[in-house]
């Protein structure tokens, strides 16, 4: 990216005055806010922070007095202005009703998306013109800080379903004439604020405000001398990265599938096994005909992954004669039999499931039987489809590059890193999330499992761990149970000595509320590295925000003639400060959006902890880039880095199998620990 052009979907918020005057009493316990709300709310504006309540008066006179009289700077009091603008915005749009008023949420007026479509799709069932479906708006104020030496400011943004149509809006001014022709915000009586000009962010001789990162480049060995900026041509090239040490290299695979598809089933693992040929004629100048093979699956799964006969055993489902039974018993029946027969147990499973047998509920659906049953004898499971069996060659070629990613990961193998100067003893990025299993909306009843997944610094997965399962009120104290256990056995595993230098990674999306997970991990991380200098960073790391950046030099990529995607949306790579501790990274170009109607990403949001002991956030960020591209369920990097992402996979998983009678997870902990078994 030669220029970086960079805005935010906010706009500078321009205050009156440095200071303003209100009313401040000491209030050590926060519980005693409401109180005064109910006292004296109908008068007095409230905001408690760190042990002082301030108070702004809403009317000229009020009757009753609080406080004490202050001037307040507004450089060091911004999150009481903040909450005070998000308490006047709903009162100066009046005529739009708030669906909630903080943050200030409502729906547009003028614009109908239902009638839109309506006149662009003919022939719609006439019941679809009963519908209206109107485009949702979030007014929020919020501080930004875009270079190191500046204060923090003020902004106010609208999120909006962010499709190109609002963008181009956005962009053409229309978002500031809306905001700034509304009355000026009063913030105190002697303190007002008005809406200014777009945020930019923009780079200067002395410091740079939003950076592009470097192309993640994928590894084949662990010298780091077989690179290629893309996965599959690195293992159609070199082999997996594991390819010398992985343990398996002839692999029985069993394969469970219904007897009435047993014919589609063979030719697909014939495919699977020895590769695919597609061969397009072309005929040169001189009129001589050439067949030029095409295929992106030529080697299959023994050539492409160093592997030697894998096996596949053939175990049908007499399905035929069963119709009549849920399809799940059968699974589960023919499933049992089988591996109750057996003295070894195969590297892997795939189970092959009919369209209509994916769609069951969770109680009935034959694949999460069978995967319980599987996963509890210590077998990773491969799901396919049989409308994925019946695809064409071209569809089929790149179907079978990502499942025999997912399949080789099932069984331990590491089909790829990433690019990774180590310069101390050792670093590993560890992600820390949560499910939530029984669903109930009583925190009593909730029942929570702590997920910690392991990563080597070049994204080597180590391990996966699940605690047991507790209420809101144990999690506190089985999370850092977990975490010593796991910190213990990697600094064992690893070899750490004393003295040396060891960088611990940490990244979580969405602790639970008013569980302080970084003070659990900082005081773990200084248990277990008392002898070692660790380095530590604790990250969380988010989709969930409401800010989109903007690219006004992307023009897009060419779908058709006058049809373009990706318009505005910045560079994979691109970091922008938001922040001294903040970080905005984008995750998804133009290249990797799908189509011309598809909104525009939303780029992470990565916090740094205050606690941290390292604290270098280009650093941090690159690697969080580095680690959406570890990714093994699809060539594609995902949205979220692995360490958030496996996670919520895992979280999914966990909760859908637990509908499933007979199901425990203690096998994951044992003999899968290594096992990406939920890919």
């Amino acid at each position: 990216m030669s220029k970086l052009d960079i805005q935010l979907n906010g706009f500078k918020v321009a205050l009156s005055a440095p200071t303003f005057k209100g009313y401040v009493q000491n209030l050590p316990n926060s519980q005693e806010f409401k109180s005064f709300i109910e006292l004296l709310g109908d008068e007095w504006f409230f905001h408690w922070r760190k042990g002082k309540l301030y108070g702004i008066p809403k009317v000229t006179n009020p009757q009753k007095s609080f406080g004490q009289l202050e001037d307040l700077s507004c450089k060091e009091h911004l999150q009481l202005i903040i909450s005070r603008i998000s308490y006047l915005l709903p009162d100066i749009f009046l005529e739009y009703n708030p669906l909630k008023r903080k943050p200030f949420t409502f729906l547009a007026q003028k614009k109908e998306l239902i009638r839109e479509v309506i006149s662009a799709v003919k022939n719609l069932p006439d019941i679809i013109s009963s519908f209206k479906v109107f485009p949702k708006y979030i007014l929020e104020a919020k501080t930004f800080e875009i270079q190191n030496d500046e204060h923090s400011k003020l902004l106010i943004g609208p999120a909006v379903d962010a499709t190109l149509t609002e963008m181009h809006s956005f962009l053409t001014n229309k978002a500031h004439k809306f905001l700034a022709n509304k009355a000026t915000l009063n913030i105190a009586p002697d303190l007002q604020a008005t809406i200014g000009a777009r945020i930019e962010a923009i780079n200067t001789k002395e410091y740079q405000s939003v950076i592009a990162a470097s192309s993640v480049e994928y590894c084949f060995d662990a010298a780091r001398t077989k690179k290629s900026l893309y996965p599959w041509v690195g293992i159609d090239q070199y082999g997996p990265f594991s390819r010398q040490t992985f343990s398996k290299k002839t692999p029985e695979i069993i394969v469970f599938f219904p007897d009435t598809a047993q014919g589609a089933v063979e030719n697909f693992l014939v495919s699977l096994r020895d590769g695919i040929s597609i061969k397009n004629k072309k005929i040169d100048e001189d009129g001589n005909v050439e067949w030029q093979e095409t295929s992106r699956y030529t080697g299959g799964l023994a050539k492409i992954f160093g592997l030697f006969n894998p096996k596949f055993t053939l175990e049908p489902l007499s399905w035929l004669k069963n119709t009549h039974n849920p399809p799940a018993i059968v699974y589960r029946e023919t499933i049992e039999g089988t591996l109750a027969s057996r003295e070894i147990m195969p590297d892997a499973a795939m189970v092959v499931l009919l369209d209509n047998h994916t769609r069951l509920p969770d109680s009935e659906n034959p694949y999460l039987h069978s995967k319980s049953l599987l996963l509890m004898a210590g077998i990773p499971v491969q799901e396919v489809r049989l409308a994925t069996i019946n695809q064409s060659k071209n569809e089929l070629q790149y179907t079978l590059q990502n499942l025999t990613v997912a399949l080789y990961a099932k069984m331990n193998g590491v089909p790829w890193t990433v690019d990774h100067d180590l310069t101390i003893h050792d670093e590993l990025v560890i992600g820390v999330g949560t499910c939530e299993l029984s669903g109930s909306r009583f925190t009593e009843r909730q029942r929570f499992v702590g997920i910690t997944t392991v990563f080597r610094g070049d994204g080597n997965y180590l391990l996966g761990n699940l605690s047991k399962d507790c209420t809101y009120d144990e999690y506190p104290s089985v999370l850092r149970n977990s975490t010593l256990s796991i910190l213990q056995e990697i600094k064992n595993r690893n070899g750490w000595q004393p003295n040396d230098t060891v960088r611990l990674v940490f990244h979580a999306a969405r602790p639970l509320k008013d569980v302080d997970v970084a003070n659990i991990i900082a005081e773990c991380v200084a248990q277990v590295g008392n002898e070692q200098n660790v380095e530590f960073a604790f990250l969380t790391i988010s989709h969930d925000h409401p800010f989109t950046m903007l690219d006004k030099s992307q023009q897009g990529v060419k779908v058709k003639e006058g049809e373009r995607k990706g318009i505005y949306a910045p560079e994979r790579g691109t970091i922008l400060q938001l922040g001294r501790y903040t970080r905005l990274l984008s995750t998804k170009g133009s290249k990797l959006i799908k189509r011309s109607s598809t909104p525009l990403p939303t780029p992470l949001l990565i916090n740094l902890h205050p606690q941290s002991t390292y604290r270098d956030l280009t650093y941090l960020s690159e690697q969080v880039l580095k680690f959406t591209s570890l990714s093994w369920k699809s060539l594609l990097p995902a949205s979220d880095p692995v360490t958030i992402y496996y996670s919520e996979l895992i979280a999914g998983l966990l909760a859908r199998l637990q509908n499933v009678r007979g199901w425990s997870p203690a096998m994951l902990n044992i003999k899968l620990r290594a096992s990406k078994w939920f890919l």
